[in-house]
Formats: structure tokens, sequence, C-alpha cells
């Protein structure tokens, strides 16, 4: 069983989805944005996207494994130094300095939810994945059916 008391960033994120890949962005399951993840290691998370016409790009650094600390976040080109702990429910919950919270965690599938204080969840899903916003395929036509 893993420990999910470190900090360690790839235990928030679905191991699915990796460095240097094109994303979707999904809220309800309906596909609203699109995206790129730079980084995803132990210690830093870095993605950049596009979704409900506004450009979003964060860049998450830990300063250990610790299960608790504060961390440096870069969102939108704005840095803040960010209190972070690690829930039982296996989430990182992130607290910015205007008590938005943001809280990762792996999903179901190939899913990393995002959710942050008074907005819908994000889920991220990696575009190489085929199933969520693949259209369905054309029906097959029987010749001489009849």
């Amino acid at each position: 069983m893993e420990d999910f008391t470190m900090a360690d960033l790839r235990k928030f994120i679905n191991p699915a989805l990796r460095p240097n890949e094109k994303i979707g962005l999904f809220v309800s399951g309906a596909r609203l944005g699109s995206g790129n993840t730079h980084e995803i290691e132990q210690l830093r998370a870095k993605l950049s996207g596009e979704i409900f016409f506004s450009k979003i790009d964060i860049d998450i650094v830990m300063p250990d494994t610790s299960p608790s600390g504060v961390c440096k976040m870069t969102l939108n080109n704005k840095l803040e130094d960010c209190p972070y702990v690690t829930t039982p429910d296996n989430k990182l919950k992130i607290t910015r300095k205007d008590k938005t919270e943001i809280l990762i965690h792996i999903g179901d599938r190939a899913y990393t939810f995002v959710n942050v204080t008074g907005r819908p969840t994000v889920g991220i899903w990696p575009d190489r994945i085929r199933g969520l916003d693949e259209p369905a395929e054309p029906a097959e036509i029987t010749e001489g059916a009849g």
C-alpha cells in the first residue's frame, strides 16, 4: 500500500498523466478546455491550458516530501508561498493567500481532479487515451440486409 502522507506530487496526479503531453480539461464529463503538461515530478508539477476562455498557467514546487509545509505556487505568473497539507482521504490541499483552497487528487480511470473553492471540479485527462471525447463510431452498414 502506498504512503499518501508524503507530499510526493506523483501520488496525487494519476500516473496515466505524463509530462510533456496534450491534455483535455473536463467539467461534468464535458470537454471545456485543453492544455499541456510540462513537468510532473516528485516535487514539481507544471501545466498550462485554457478553460472557460481563461488561460491557466500553474507551477507547483514542493520544498520536500513532508506531509505538510509551505510550497511555492505560480499561478498565471504570480508567485506566492502557500501552505499545504496531505489529507486522510489522499488529497493534496494547498491554501492560497486569499484563502482559496485547491485540492488535487487521483480520480477514476485516467483522471486527475482539481477542486478549487467556489469553482466546478476540473478533470484532467491525457489526450492520448481515447474514450471521453472520442466521437462514437458510425454504425456499420450491411449491404443486402432485408
